[in-house]
């Protein structure tokens, strides 16, 4: 379905501003909403769940009961839907996390037992299987992320004995594997590790700061700063944001100094076109934490807002900042994503806001 582009988003024709216009916060919705129905996918990043989050968030904001109705819908929608996958990003473990954090911030009362009681049980059974086989380490690569799921749980209800230890097992196996990217690091592998290893770094060090359950390796993380001062490494700021709170709560002074160094040369070299649109709201996200500090890279990035002379958007341009696999409408990559941030922004109450 083709987004009718000019009601919605407006982008300087280089492609330097992404723009939401407030007045057209429902169309947004509406847009979202024509898409909710029609996607199989009942997951957090391309599916239901994903939207559904969003739509509370929005409805909050805006104190619309409408909204509301159909983001509890679309929550209904990814309980009910069998799925057979376990993972974060589009399975069950993903739409646990949005019903945990729904219930959190009292956006929906419910009990979680009794909504998501099977789902759980198959994930607690499936992963305990999957730590017993050769091929495990290979498996948590690439399902690192439940992690924010079993940690919320276990945040939320620790009565649970089976839980831990299977954080523990992603903690080791993580860890495992990030001194592994380091070890091929020193062998000269670095060029061919570069876009690989910067995305595994980002999630594990994003869910070490995020995850209270989660232990990182120090090790890993030392033999990584050794290497960035190497210059085998490129300054990312959002390694930096998340280290600098890994290096605060471990007093690492050697640490710190990376991380100071991966946010102040990354942010030195902000390229807006360059960026997708979810890299764009996840980097506006952390530079948002510190705006006073952080005001000149803000507004760099969301020059324009809030300037009504601009109507001549041509979709293709919005097309250019999404991914062409990407959900438009998604969680991850998308329109929720963007709606989500918008109200991030503009909330005076956003503490419990997490990019995932």
């Amino acid at each position: 379905m083709s987004l009718n582009i000019i009601h919605l988003l407006r982008i300087y024709r280089n492609n330097k501003l992404i723009m939401i216009l407030e007045n057209n916060i429902v169309k947004l919705v509406d847009y979202i909403l024509l898409n909710a129905y029609s996607v199989n996918s009942t997951g957090l990043y391309k599916g239901k769940a994903g939207l559904s989050l969003c739509l509370f968030e929005v409805a909050r904001f805006q104190e619309d009961e409408y909204i509301e109705g159909h983001a509890f819908d679309l929550l209904q929608e990814a309980l009910l839907t069998k799925n057979g996958d376990i993972g974060f990003e589009n399975g069950l473990s993903g739409i646990g996390y949005v019903l945990l954090y729904l219930i959190e911030n009292k956006f929906v009362e419910a009990d979680f037992h009794e909504l998501f009681g099977n789902n759980l049980k198959k994930i607690e059974e499936t992963l305990s299987e999957e730590t017993k086989k050769p091929t495990a380490n290979n498996y948590i690569r690439h399902h690192f992320k439940m992690v924010f799921f079993l940690d919320a749980f276990l945040s939320s209800d620790n009565t649970d004995n089976s839980i831990q230890p299977l954080i523990d097992f992603f903690s080791d196996a993580a860890g495992r594997l990030l001194e592994e990217y380091v070890s091929r690091g020193n062998e000269g592998k670095s060029n061919f590790l570069k876009t690989d290893f910067s995305v595994f770094l980002n999630t594990y060090i994003k869910i070490a700061v995020t995850c209270k359950h989660f232990y990182p390796s120090l090790k890993g993380l030392n033999g990584y700063a050794e290497q960035y001062l190497q210059n085998k490494w490129a300054s990312n700021f959002t390694t930096g944001y998340y280290l600098e709170d890994i290096a605060t709560k471990n007093n690492s002074l050697h640490l710190k100094e990376v991380a100071q160094m991966n946010q102040a040369l990354a942010l030195k070299n902000i390229y807006p076109d360059t960026l997708s649109l979810s890299q764009r709201i996840d980097l506006l996200y952390l530079l948002r934490k510190n705006k006073d500090k952080q005001a000149q890279q803000i507004m760099l990035l969301e020059e324009g807002f809030g300037d009504d002379t601009r109507e001549n958007i041509i979709e293709n341009n919005i097309l250019q900042s999404i991914h062409p696999t990407d959900f438009i409408a998604g969680y991850e990559s998308g329109i929720a994503r963007l709606l989500l941030y918008w109200v991030y922004r503009n909330s005076p109450e956003s503490n419990h806001f997490k990019f995932l």
